[in-house]
């Protein structure tokens, strides 16, 4: 038995010395020549962006020497991943939208549309095969062992994240590991079939267009690479190694890859080095445009969310303070539900829209739902630590509402998604969409959405009530914001006889009443009057500064009297 245990606890450790062994004179030969070509180029007028290059690449040398982090770092990371993507079969297929959006656009840009269109629908036949009975043609052999080589087709987010964690061989086929295996499969499977497929079509149009085999591998690797990320926590970005950011930005690689993607194409479309480079990029950025508007509507569009978040800045700062203004209120009124947010998501009422828009959500994902419980500044946060922070949420939100006697509710929202999708779907089937106090949110569901929603996705009508009922909130509470405001501020003028403050004071109140349409929502004399006598009487129920419930008054000053006593 000792000896078992001691092969299984020192294997692991070996294997991975071995390797280290046979892999890291290579690094260390790239290393060295990277520094010498930096340090040339340094010398050089030119030579600043190499330099820059080769100094950042030589800071991550001792993490690519030994690519490991803590345990807490490794359960943490592990943790958000077994929370929000493992079992969830809407997230697989979400992802392999990356095919048509991102795939198909730059293989077309370069090779043509249709030939690309053609190529892919072989290439994912030939790629799913594999995935099933992982058989490789003969043709492809060269290709898979380099993709392998170069960790761009096994290695998925599964491997990356669960083995990072791995110290000994019972990690790797005790029963936890073998559940974390079996819930994987659906967004392991899709990554390698987004890989795979990209690969082959990528060598089938390299080698039709006359490269040679090396020349085609190369690219079609460097494609799937530019595509997926490369996947590897070795070389990721510096801010991605580091323990923060392995826990916080693991999950966004994708997203901040598709933003470099189209602000290169972007760079190449205006700037590119010859005409040819400059077509290619205008065409890749038409293909994700055009594919990214019938997947997601005007909403998904690339750096959309840097777009609203410009937007609602300038209102703020130049726009009417008596009109609240809310951007994608504006843009859905104007293009509609079916541009907005997407054909696809229209036709099929699924909520795809808000889960494929690219290069958007970098930092701050807009959800109107979660914004309606949390308020901005929770939702901000709970995004800020990735989905470790919205778990912790959850778990938050779960004790409350168990507290509360909402004992379903609570133990679904604590629960992984995967099985949040199955208790949400059973919920709606017992008791349709309703909010806590048991009132419907929409009227009816389908037996479709309700199946749907098993697998991860919410209705599409559904989740446009949940983004109304956010935007007509919001006005609300801007607008009785300002109304305190205006309020507060000729109190405060009244109090100190400024006259002319007060005159402004009600200038104001004038041009916020122009735009109430409801004479209650307006401020009236008798209102300012009112509003007088009410500071006055709550003053009276004021302790240091702090106002109490005039009825419970009697019970706290006897609190006060025991705590002096």
């Amino acid at each position: 038995r000792d000896i078992v245990r001691g092969y299984g606890e020192t294997m692991i450790k070996w294997a991975r010395k071995l390797s280290a062994s046979r892999y890291n004179p290579d690094i260390d030969r790239a290393l060295g020549e990277i520094a010498v070509q930096g340090e040339a180029a340094s010398k050089t007028p030119s030579g600043a962006g190499a330099f820059s290059a080769s100094q950042n690449v030589m800071s991550q040398a001792p993490f690519l020497h030994n690519p490991t982090y803590g345990t807490l770092v490794s359960t943490a990371t592990t943790l958000s991943y077994f929370n929000y993507i493992a079992g969830n079969i809407s997230s697989a297929l979400v992802n392999l939208t990356t095919l048509p959006m991102f795939s198909w656009s730059i293989l077309g840009a370069k090779f043509g549309f249709d030939k690309s269109s053609t190529a892919l629908l072989d290439a994912s036949r030939t790629a799913i095969n594999y995935i099933f009975n992982k058989r490789v043609p003969p043709k492809y052999a060269r290709l898979f062992e380099a993709l392998n080589d170069h960790a761009q087709l096994e290695h998925t987010v599964a491997r990356e994240v669960l083995e990072g964690r791995r110290q000994t061989t019972s990690d790797f086929i005790g029963l936890k590991a073998r559940i974390l295996d079996g819930i994987s499969v659906p967004f392991a499977k899709a990554e390698v079939l987004n890989r795979g497929a990209t690969a082959i079509a990528a060598y089938d149009l390299a080698r039709g267009s006359g490269m040679s085999d090396a020349d085609a591998i190369q690219y079609a690797i460097n494609t799937t690479k530019q595509i997926n990320t490369s996947g590897l926590g070795a070389t990721a970005p510096r801010y991605m190694q580091h323990p923060v950011g392995r826990v916080f930005f693991t999950f966004k690689s994708f997203i901040w890859n598709s933003a470099y993607v189209v602000g290169r194409a972007f760079h190449q479309a205006f700037k590119g080095e010859t005409p040819q480079i400059q077509r290619e990029a205008r065409r890749q950025l038409l293909g994700i445009y055009g594919m990214t508007m019938a997947f997601a509507g005007i909403k998904g569009l690339p750096f959309m969310g840097i777009t609203s978040t410009l937007a609602e800045i300038i209102a703020s700062l130049f726009g009417d303070e008596d009109e609240p203004f809310d951007f994608n209120t504006e843009m859905r009124a104007f293009f509609g539900d079916l541009l907005y947010k997407g054909g696809i998501n229209y036709a099929l009422n699924l909520e795809i829209a808000n889960r494929v828009g690219v290069a958007n959500d970098l930092l701050f994902r807009d959800d109107p739902r979660s914004v309606d419980e949390h308020g901005y500044v929770l939702t901000a946060m709970q995004q800020m630590f990735g989905p470790l922070g919205s778990f912790a949420v959850g778990i938050g939100r779960g004790a409350e509402l168990v507290g509360q006697g909402e004992v379903y509710r609570g133990v679904e929202a604590a629960l992984p998604t995967f099985l949040k999708n199955g208790f949400k779907a059973w919920r709606y089937y017992q008791d349709g969409v309703t909010n806590l106090k048991g009132e419907p949110i929409i009227e009816d569901i389908s037996a479709y959405n309700i199946a749907m929603q098993a697998i991860g996705f919410s209705p599409a009508n559904l989740s446009n009530v949940y983004e109304e009922l956010s935007m007509k909130k919001g006005f609300e509470r801007d607008v009785l914001k300002r109304r305190s405001q205006l309020l507060n501020k000729y109190d405060m003028a009244r109090r100190a006889g400024d006259y002319d403050l007060m005159m402004e004071v009600k200038e104001d109140i004038a041009a916020f009443n122009e735009r109430r349409i409801d004479a209650k929502a307006k401020i009236r004399p008798d209102t300012l009057i009112r509003s007088q006598r009410a500071r006055e009487a709550a003053e009276k129920n004021m302790i240091n500064g702090v106002r109490f419930n005039k009825s419970l008054m009697p019970e706290i000053e006897r609190l006060l009297d025991e705590d002096e006593d």
